[in-house]
């Protein structure tokens, strides 16, 4: 692996500025249309310009430079490790014996070859060195585990805690110390996906980060695996990619029951987003069909139907809402637009709609709703 500080000739406690002065001077030096005229250079020239960049892109983002800076850390330390026990036994053990001992020692072989070698006998003391060699095997994996497992659960804390503070830095590194202690964790690559979406707002790298977390889930842990694909939702309505919002949505109530936040998304991303009016409908049913008595569902389900001029269906879900709470403005507001919209039977009068949908907006003016001046003032003086 190449150093990125030494491709950019800069010490490792260089500050973001030093960073990109050094950036420059060597992207400029090896810069392919500065080394053309020699095809085998320019070639050298490309490769080492391609690596400087890469170095550059690293060690400029905080977060990535962390992760850096931990794997080279990490590899110094492996380095070492194996460096100490390469020279922990030396050469010079095998070869403590002179010649004449060597000779000594053949000679010697011969005269016990021609004795009666030894049987060995396993016994009881053997068997309970042998079960009390198990014994501390088995102990010290267990041990080596719990160990483990404790390292695992304070960097997650110390992860979560950071993140809430918006220290992402430290809560890098603490998620890489917790990645290391238990390889392919779906939890860790969750809050890396957190990270990714909204501190950096690199969404590409987010999604990645919850498919890794969606992968890595336990299949029984549908609770878990729901909440990875909910926040997946999440970012790809930051991107304004809908229908796939919309797909993750659903994928979380295939997994685990749909909570009502899940199916109201799923209902006004196909109310105001993707204007698929019935679909919107379905959804915005199925929150009422779980909650009776929660206004917000029968107010987007009498939108959906005013968008699809289904005015006998938003009569009947305005009355019914109504029955519930007389004095919430937003359905006397949508009251108003029924009045006004519905059609009327041949040769019959629409004065009295009209006179309805006024005396509808003013209901949901007197009980607050700004929304209702407008057609107030364009319909009703």
């Amino acid at each position: 692996m190449s150093n990125y500080y030494d491709l950019l000739g800069i010490a490792k406690t260089a500050t973001l500025q030093q960073i990109k002065s050094a950036y420059k001077k060597q992207a400029l030096k090896y810069h392919p249309d500065r080394n053309a005229a020699n095809p085998q250079e320019a070639k050298l020239a490309e490769e080492r310009f391609k690596l400087i960049n890469e170095a550059y892109q690293v060690l400029s983002d905080p977060v990535k430079k962390s992760r850096y800076d931990n794997q080279l850390e990490f590899e110094h330390a492996r380095r070492q490790e194996y460096y100490k026990q390469y020279t922990s036994t030396g050469y010079s053990q095998s070869n403590q014996s002179s010649y004449g001992q060597t000779n000594q020692n053949y000679q010697s072989k011969q005269r016990r070859d021609t004795k009666k070698q030894p049987t060995f006998v396993f016994g009881k003391t053997e068997m309970y060195i042998v079960l009390g060699f198990a014994v501390m095997t088995v102990f010290a994996y267990f041990l080596m585990n719990i160990m483990s497992s404790i390292a695992y659960s304070s960097y997650m804390t110390e992860a979560k805690e950071a993140i809430e503070a918006k220290d992402f830095v430290t809560a890098v590194k603490a998620l890489d110390e917790a990645d290391g202690q238990k390889e392919k964790d779906a939890e860790v690559n969750y809050l890396l996906g957190i990270i990714e979406a909204d501190y950096k707002q690199d969404y590409a790298d987010a999604i990645e980060c919850f498919e890794k977390a969606i992968k890595y889930a336990d299949l029984e842990e549908k609770q878990q695996r729901a909440k990875y694909y909910i926040k997946k939702g999440d970012t790809y309505l930051l991107m304004n990619e809908y229908y796939k919002a919309v797909q993750e949505y659903k994928n979380a109530g295939s997994v685990g029951e749909y909570d009502q936040i899940t199916i109201m998304k799923i209902a006004e991303l196909y109310l105001y987003k993707l204007k698929d009016y019935d679909k919107a409908s379905l959804y915005f049913d199925k929150v009422i069909d779980k909650e009776p008595t929660l206004i917000d569902p029968y107010i987007g389900k009498a939108a959906a139907k005013l968008q699809a001029k289904d005015y006998a269906a938003m009569e009947k879900t305005l009355n019914k809402a109504i029955e519930i709470d007389s004095e919430n403005p937003f359905l006397w507001y949508y009251k108003g637009f029924y009045f006004w919209g519905k059609p009327t039977k041949k040769n019959q009068d629409k004065t009295k709609d009209k006179e309805n949908a006024c005396e509808s907006w003013k209901i949901a003016a007197r009980y607050g709703s700004e929304e209702a001046q407008k057609p107030l003032g364009e319909y009703c003086n």
